[in-house]
């Protein structure tokens, strides 16, 4: 009545049984030790392109359409001999500049609605020789991110009697991608020269408060805009 299994036919179900246990972990292996940190590696470069390039395009808007130049952000007094006695930043302007260049760059991420990259097959097998090879694998990448804008100016020695004087401003970006399974972020840290000038004349070895200089003025506008 009870049919006996022969050893062989153990033997095979075993076999079988621990051949499927052997795929699962190497294709969860393939997956959290190569398939996941590439891709993520691939979107995050995507992020940075991104966020380098919704910048500068950002950036260039905003001083295209002030028309930004260095004596509208710069407050200089000069002494009774029309030398400039001291250098100081307009404050009001600046924080205008500080708040357009934060919607113009938000507004440029909510514009790219999605990105799209696609990873070769023979990428995820660990084989050189299969590197590039294979059905391209495509993910949609969903950004968004947040912004931080400041600003900065510094003085540079640039010879004798001559000092250069730049206003920076400091971008910082967190551009966060989201895809099915998958969410990664980049952050973008960009100084961009806005406007500078070389004083040419005596310039104090300090400065403190209001910087303090003797000379003149040779205005130089940097024109960062395509």
């Amino acid at each position: 009545m009870f049919r006996k299994l022969s050893l062989p036919s153990i033997s095979k179900k075993y076999y079988i049984i621990a051949v499927i246990i052997f795929v699962i972990i190497y294709i969860l292996k393939l997956y959290f030790c190569t398939m996941r940190p590439m891709i993520l590696r691939v979107a995050q470069t995507r992020m940075e392109y991104i966020s380098n390039k919704v910048i500068n395009k950002a950036v260039s808007n905003v001083l295209k359409n002030n028309n930004i130049k260095y004596s509208d952000i710069v407050i200089m007094q000069k002494d009774t001999e029309e030398h400039v006695s001291s250098i100081s930043i307009d404050f009001v302007k600046m924080n205008r500049i500080k708040s357009d260049l934060v919607l113009e760059i938000l507004e440029q991420l909510n514009d790219t609605h999605y990105t799209d990259i696609a990873i070769p097959l023979g990428n995820f097998l660990e084989l050189e020789f299969l590197m590039g090879m294979g059905p391209k694998i495509p993910f949609r990448i969903i950004p968004h991110g947040t912004v931080y804008v400041d600003y900065r100016d510094e003085f540079k020695s640039m010879g004798i009697n001559q000092t250069c004087h730049e206003v920076y401003l400091d971008i910082n970006t967190k551009v966060s991608g989201v895809m099915p399974g998958f969410k990664t972020s980049s952050d973008i840290e960009t100084s961009i020269i806005a406007a500078h000038t070389v004083i040419v004349g005596d310039v104090p070895e300090t400065y403190t408060g209001v910087n303090e200089i003797e000379g003149t003025i040779e205005d130089y506008v940097l024109d960062i805009i395509e």
